[in-house]
């Protein structure tokens, strides 16, 4: 457990990734490739996830170099999943919000406002 600061202060996180092999490391979000996207899970969500835009707030890097995320939708209570351009090679790693000007607008949990929590190099699982 880990004590990370974000607009609404302190805040707990604890969460484990459970890759589609089963194995687990940890981290603050779930990350897991699949055909149709990469769905990130993530953790303390105590409402839904809402977003006002969807401004670039999320960036997709692999073995081959930057991949294009070309939407990104909420598709479930704490879970987003992003449409990328090409399919993942080798080690993949996602990024949200980490850049010097991020997005103006991060998802966040509609029962406690709090905005999601930059984060960078998160490692995909790309069960392969």
């Amino acid at each position: 457990m880990s004590c990370l600061p974000s607009i609404a202060g302190c805040r707990t996180i604890s969460t484990t990734v459970r890759t589609a092999t089963g194995s687990s490391v940890s981290g603050w979000r779930k990350s897991l490739w699949r055909t149709d996207g990469l769905v990130l899970h993530f953790a303390d969500v105590k409402g839904h996830l809402l977003t006002h835009s969807t401004e670039k707030v999320f960036t997709v890097e692999d073995e081959r170099g930057r991949v294009d995320v070309t939407a990104w939708h909420v598709t479930g209570r704490a879970e987003i999943t992003l449409e990328l351009a090409r399919p993942l090679q080798g080690s993949a790693f996602v990024h949200g919000a980490f850049e010097t000007d991020p997005a103006g607008y991060v998802p966040f949990d509609d029962a406690t406002r709090w905005p999601m929590l930059a984060f960078y190099r998160l490692p995909v699982e790309t069960g392969g």
